[in-house]
């Protein structure tokens, strides 16, 4: 049966999706996209932000938008470990097990690798670093946020992670090469742990360079897919009745879960291979360009 135009809910990648120019502070987003998704709002689709980000990371590129009804969208952050509404209730959260998180931050350390650390939501949801990285790539990570977060308090460096595991934190993560990332990634995959998921993925960085890989940790049961099912449970949409577009395999879920899924141009094969709809790439304006042939009545 062929999909309903427009759909009820549109979930939305940032990162090599609706983010078009990582060069341009003042306005991340096109104007081609932020014009196709107000034509889609307009024709009474709900957006909702898809997002591997913290949550004070994605509001300030939605902010830098300009666009007042894209920074009230409701939020699936940590690849899927929070929802919020577009008012900041959180609707649910799930958090990584802080008995595991700190056999991870181990390993993470073994491979001399620089780990951070995102506190839960209702604590503030802070990342959470304990040096200046010598890595280059970890480094520049942290300065984006810094410059993000400004003198919010929401980038803290600490003497030591574990201690703020007195309570589960969002997720773990750090920054490096892919040879580096691949070792650390075999052994916490080893550990085989009952709560924790381990993802390991090539993104486009804050910066726009490819060459950039991030290790995570998150909840075995926190995922993009998992997460838009809840909400639209939660908001009583019907999941065929929705579709998604992101670029990266932390969308592979979110793409078989909906009724219709758009992979961006730039999104690995596998991603592409589960879509029923291939856009440009995330420079070229993909995300108006899908909106445009696929989602408008």
């Amino acid at each position: 049966m062929a999909f309903e135009r427009p759909p009820r809910v549109l979930a939305l990648d940032l990162d090599g999706t609706l983010i078009t120019d990582y060069g341009n502070w003042r306005a991340p987003v096109s104007r081609e996209n932020l014009d196709a998704l107000a034509d889609l709002r307009a024709a009474g689709t709900r957006v909702v932000i898809s997002t591997g980000r913290s949550v004070s990371s994605t509001r300030s590129i939605l902010e830098r938008t300009g666009d007042a009804a894209l920074l009230a969208c409701d939020l699936i952050t940590h690849s899927g470990a929070a929802i919020l509404d577009a008012g900041g209730r959180l609707l649910s959260t799930h958090p990584l097990p802080r008995a595991e998180a700190a056999l991870l931050l181990a390993i993470y350390r073994e491979h001399g690798l620089d780990p951070i650390l995102f506190e839960s939501v209702a604590r503030g949801g802070a990342c959470l670093y304990e040096r200046d990285p010598a890595n280059p790539r970890m480094a520049r990570y942290l300065a984006a946020r810094a410059r993000e977060e400004g003198d919010g308090g929401l980038l803290r460096r600490v003497a030591r992670l574990e201690d703020h595991l007195d309570e589960d934190p969002l997720s773990l993560g750090t920054i490096d090469t892919a040879c580096k990332l691949d070792l650390a990634y075999d052994a916490m995959t080893a550990l085989d742990l009952p709560g924790s998921r381990i993802a390991l993925q090539n993104l486009v960085s804050m910066e726009g360079e490819t060459l950039h890989f991030f290790l995570e940790a998150f909840a075995r049961d926190a995922s993009k897919g998992a997460a838009f099912r809840e909400y639209c449970a939660l908001e009583g949409v019907a999941i065929d009745r929705a579709a998604a577009i992101g670029d990266g395999h932390n969308d592979l879920g979110l793409l078989e879960a909906v009724g219709f899924g758009i992979a961006m141009g730039n999104a690995p094969e596998e991603l592409k291979a589960v879509a029923d709809h291939v856009a440009p790439d995330f420079d070229r304006n993909g995300v108006a360009a899908a909106i445009r042939a696929c989602l408008l009545p």
